[in-house]
C-alpha cells in the first residue's frame, strides 16, 4: 500500500472536494497572506483561510507569478502546517516548483511546460478496513544540480526533524517513500547522537547537515558525500525491485471480464509517463483519471471506447519516429525507446476496440 499513489484516484478527489467550504470568503485571513520570493524573479502569492467548527481547518490558495506578475499556475493546500514551496533550475535547464497540496506527499510543476506531478501515498488515505500509516512530512527541499539529488527536511509526525534524500534526475517521476533515504540512518544509525537534523547546504560534492547534539544541544556539522548517498539510494532501489528508470510497465487487455497481460515493448515506466504526458498536453486526452489502481501501482492509464479510438487515430496520423524525437528530450530518454513505446501502444490500442479496454500500470 505504501507505493500506491492516490492523488489521481476519484476517492481522493472526492475527499478533497468535501473541504471546498474552507475556501469561502468568510474564512479568509488576509493578515496571514504573504508573497514568497523565488528564484529568477518568480514568486508565490499565498492567501490563507481558517475555519473554526467541528473541525478546525487551515488552508491556502496559492498563485505562482512570473517576474511581470502574471499568474502561471495556481493550487490549493488543505493543510498549512509547515507549508512550503521552493523553486530551482534543474540540470536539464527547466525550472521546477516543489510544493504540497496537503500535509502528506509532494507535488512538482515543470514551469516552462506546465506539466505537473502530484504524489500522495496511499498509506495516509487508506481504504475502508485498512489502517493509516504515518509517512515523512516534507517541510522544505533543496536540490543539488551536480548530483541531481534532492535533500528534503521534515519529520514523521511528532518526531525529531531529519533529512531524506531522493534521486531527482527525473522530477516528474513520482518517488514513493520506500525509495527515500533517511540520512539519519547514516549519521546517527542508533538514534542516540542527535535530536534534530537540519539541512545546511550542498557543497563540494557533499551534503552538509547540522545536528543538535542529544546530550548538550549544541549544533554540529556533518558531511555525507553525494557518492555515498547515491550508493545508498542504489541499494534501496535494488531492494525495492529495480532502479527508478526500470520501474515495471505492464499492459492488460480487459475483455468480457477477463484480464490478459500484453507485452510492454521492453520499455521502462518513464517512457510511458512521457507518452501519457504528450497525450494530455498535445491531444487534450486525459488518460490517467479515472483509472483503477491496484496496490503497488505508481502510475496507470485506462483507455477504452472513444478515448481509445481517438488516441489510436491520433497515433495513426503521426510519424512515430519524428514524434519520439519530439517527446524524448524533455524526459532525457532515448528516442529509440520512446518510439518502441509508441509502436507498442499503437498495436495494443488496435486490440482495445469493440468493447475491449486497455489498462496500463507502472509498478
Amino acid at each position: 500500500m505504501w507505493k500506491m499513489n492516490v492523488a489521481y484516484e476519484k476517492r481522493y478527489q472526492d475527499w478533497r472536494a468535501q473541504y471546498d467550504y474552507l475556501f469561502a470568503p468568510k474564512n479568509r485571513s488576509p493578515q496571514q497572506d504573504e508573497q514568497i520570493p523565488l528564484t529568477d524573479g518568480y514568486s508565490v502569492r499565498s492567501k490563507v483561510y481558517f475555519h473554526n467548527g467541528d473541525l478546525n481547518l487551515d488552508g491556502s490558495e496559492n498563485e505562482l507569478l512570473d517576474k511581470e506578475g502574471r499568474v502561471q499556475y495556481a493550487w490549493r493546500n488543505l493543510d498549512t502546517d509547515a507549508e512550503f514551496c521552493t523553486m530551482f533550475c534543474h540540470s536539464n535547464g527547466s525550472h521546477y516548483l516543489i510544493f504540497r497540496t496537503e500535509l502528506y506527499g509532494y507535488s512538482v510543476l515543470e514551469v516552462e511546460s506546465g506539466r505537473e506531478m502530484h504524489y500522495v501515498p496511499a498509506c495516509v488515505h487508506p481504504e475502508e478496513g485498512q489502517e493509516a500509516e504515518e509517512v515523512f512530512i516534507w517541510t522544505s527541499a533543496d536540490y543539488d544540480p551536480d548530483s541531481d539529488l534532492l535533500a528534503v527536511t521534515g519529520c514523521i509526525w511528532a518526531c525529531p526533524y531529519s533529512i531524506i534524500v531522493l534521486d531527482f534526475s527525473q522530477p516528474l517521476q513520482p518517488q514513493p517513500p520506500e525509495r527515500w533515504l533517511d540520512v539519519r540512518n547514516i549519521v546517527d544509525p542508533d538514534d542516540s547522537r542527535f535530536d534534530h537534523i537540519e539541512f545546511a547546504r550542498w557543497k563540494d560534492g557533499a551534503l552538509v547537515l547540522r545536528g543538535s547534539d542529544a546530550e548538550n544541544g549544541q549544533w554540529k556539522e556533518v558531511r555525507v558525500s553525494a557518492n555515498q548517498l547515491r550508493a545508498e539510494l542504489l541499494e534501496i532501489e535494488k531492494k525495492a525491485g529495480g532502479t527508478t528508470m526500470s520501474q515495471i510497465a505492464s499492459f492488460y487487455l480487459l475483455k468480457e471480464g477477463q484480464r490478459q497481460e500484453l507485452p510492454d515493448g521492453n520499455c521502462s515506466g518513464a517512457v510511458y509517463m512521457a507518452i501519457w504526458d504528450w497525450c494530455e498536453s498535445e491531444l487534450d486526452l486525459d488518460v490517467r483519471f479515472p483509472a483503477p489502481q491496484t496496490e503497488g501501482t505508481l502510475d496507470c492509464a485506462l483507455l477504452e471506447g472513444e478515448l481509445a479510438s481517438d488516441l489510436l487515430a491520433a497515433l495513426g496520423e503521426q510519424d512515430l519516429s519524428e514524434l519520439a524525437a519530439e517527446i524524448a528530450p524533455d524526459w532525457d530518454l532515448p528516442a529509440e525507446a520512446v518510439q518502441s513505446g509508441l509502436e507498442k501502444l499503437r498495436s495494443h490500442l488496435e486490440l482495445a476496440q469493440g468493447g475491449s479496454a486497455l489498462l496500463y500500470e507502472m509498478t
